[in-house]
């Protein structure tokens, strides 16, 4: 169930993000600090073909920098993500897309510069230079794609558009979780339920077949009084991939996508074919649900129900943590332990609430911290998939 308020729910369910920072007070006094000491890279401007030990006292200034940033960014996130109703966070989280454009901007010199030094002597430099190894992986992929980067007018440019380039996301992002007017409906003994995402994703494994079409025919009734605003929130963010590919010189946006983790072409489709080649085994499940649900047509809000009769199976977040705990012992005592700080440190933000962000994820994003987890944890089985 939903809470309406996230004050409703207890604070051993809620993360402890005073490991990113103890106060909102502390957080705005490190980006203002951040956002004196980002200027400093003007000072290697011109000099990056010098010696490897410039080049790499330069890129090491820049990450310290990108890990200030992205503490912040996961702080004011992380805040934002639990109601984003809240205009505060979502102003925090604007301050850091906006500082961190201006730092794109700031450094938009370093890659054409270090692309305009010869590989051979790039390479010189890494053997050179102990410091430098550590950047050889971002030294030599660079150097694999030049032939897309631009010059350094060019990349301000587009480190500019950046803000722009996320208005997309930012929109959709804000009206499915806190401004669309999610329906109520009355099941068949007596319960009306709220149809939010996480409510979408409980009340759709009803035992009953006509509570469940009513589920799934509210909710999506709901989504679709909306579509031309869903629509055009897609064809803007897709707008966004072209401009970039097409002004790096890419073929596709998929190109674009995929070079940048240097992943070929062909394990994207071979991954497609894979999948149609399986769909035979996933049409033959949904064969085996519908004569165990004794269907005579099997509709996409029978694909959740449960199929085993008189058998309700439901999990509390203890639960839980004690199945994921034993599900993992062949990973070792190390890796267990790890988990067990998860739990006792308050590293996951299990309850759904009101406003808060659907769906569930694992943040990495601040490097000298642990991952922030979001789940919307209703007491399913899928819930303890997820959060395994």
């Amino acid at each position: 169930m939903t809470a309406d308020n996230r004050t409703q729910i207890e604070e051993k369910y809620k993360w402890n993000l005073s490991d990113l920072y103890a106060s909102d007070e502390l957080w705005e006094k490190e980006k203002g600090s951040v956002k004196i000491q980002m200027s400093g890279v003007s000072d290697f401007k011109d000099r990056l073909s010098s010696s490897g030990e410039v080049l790499s006292e330069c890129l090491d200034f820049v990450d310290n920098i990108h890990k200030v940033m992205g503490r912040l960014s996961s702080y004011s996130g992380r805040k934002s993500d639990e109601d984003t109703r809240v205009s505060k966070y979502l102003s925090m989280q604007k301050d850091i897309t906006n500082i961190a454009a201006e730092f794109a901007k700031m450094t938009a010199f370093i890659e054409p510069e270090i692309i305009q030094i010869a590989e051979e002597r790039v390479r010189e430099m890494i053997k050179d230079c102990s410091d430098l190894k550590k950047h050889s992986f971002y030294l030599l992929d660079l150097m694999r794609r030049k032939k897309h980067k631009l010059s350094e007018k060019e990349e301000q440019l587009l480190a500019s558009a950046s803000v722009l380039a996320q208005a997309p996301y930012d929109a959709f992002n804000v009206f499915s979780n806190a401004e669309l007017p999610y329906p109520e409906v009355l099941l068949k003994d007596g319960r009306k339920v709220r149809l939010d995402h996480s409510g979408f994703a409980l009340y759709r494994t009803e035992k009953d077949k006509d509570d469940r079409e009513k589920v799934f025919s509210v909710f999506f009734s709901a989504l679709n009084n909306f579509r031309r605003t869903f629509a055009s929130n897609l064809y803007s963010n897709i707008q966004k991939d072209i401009f970039y590919s097409r002004t790096r010189g890419y073929e596709s946006s998929l190109h674009h996508s995929l070079d940048d983790y240097f992943i070929p072409l062909d394990v994207y489709h071979s991954l497609i074919k894979y999948v149609h080649e399986a769909l035979p085994v996933f049409h033959r499940y949904l064969s085996l649900r519908k004569r165990l649900l004794k269907l005579n047509d099997f509709k996409y809000s029978d694909v959740y129900a449960p199929v085993v009769a008189d058998v309700d199976l439901r999990y509390s977040y203890e639960d839980a943590k004690k199945i994921i705990l034993e599900s993992l012992e062949p990973m070792g005592k190390d890796y267990c332990r790890i988990i067990k700080r998860a739990f006792d440190e308050r590293w996951i933000d299990v309850f759904p609430n009101t406003g808060k962000i659907s769906g569930a994820y694992s943040s990495g994003s601040a490097y000298d911290v642990h991952p922030y987890i979001l789940m919307n944890f209703n007491g399913k089985f899928n819930d303890v998939s997820t959060l395994t």
